[in-house]
């Protein structure tokens, strides 16, 4: 069994500002925006606020709207996409906790992030995308979403399978 225990570091600040967060949103653009949306998947089915942006004007929006109680979990294969950065500018001047999951260790987005996650995926040249390192984004997610279930447990919301109607019947059959 993991435990959150067994997890240190980098990966451990990430699911302590996540777990702490009043409202968590993830940003991603292109093959990265799918990220941010199964990301905003799991931490919704966990309870959190949150929300994901594909958009760099919503983004940007978004970030604009963050305070010192919030997380930006920015989501990037380069790291170095110019709309990212800025929204992550935002986001920081605005006091919010920002996260960077990226593929490359030196990127603008990494060295702006208060907190950086890094995966290492050899990618082919066959592929017209960065198919491999989107999978290692994604088992970032996991193992980030996984480690904030562990430490709120005693907040989650039970899920509607398991809620109880007028009567004490089940909700959802």
């Amino acid at each position: 069994m993991v435990s959150a225990k067994k997890v240190s570091g980098t990966n451990l600040r990430a699911i302590q500002a996540l777990a702490r967060a009043k409202r968590i949103d993830f940003f991603g653009l292109g093959g990265s925006g799918a990220v941010a949306m199964d990301a905003h998947h799991k931490f919704f089915r966990l309870g959190i606020s949150c929300g994901w942006q594909s958009d760099s004007h919503m983004q940007a929006m978004s970030a604009a709207l963050m305070t010192s109680r919030n997380v930006v979990g920015a989501i990037s294969h380069s790291g170095s996409t110019k709309d990212i950065v800025e929204s992550l500018e935002i986001a920081k001047a605005n006091g919010a906790t920002t996260i960077a999951i990226v593929s490359h260790r030196k990127s603008p987005v990494a060295s702006l992030a208060d907190i950086a996650l890094f995966v290492h995926a050899k990618e082919t040249g066959y592929k017209p995308e960065p198919m491999s390192s989107r999978i290692a984004h994604l088992s970032v997610i996991d193992v980030l979403a996984v480690g904030v279930a562990l430490k709120r447990s005693r907040d989650f919301v039970p899920s509607p399978e398991d809620a109880e109607g007028p009567g004490g019947k089940a909700v959802l059959s």
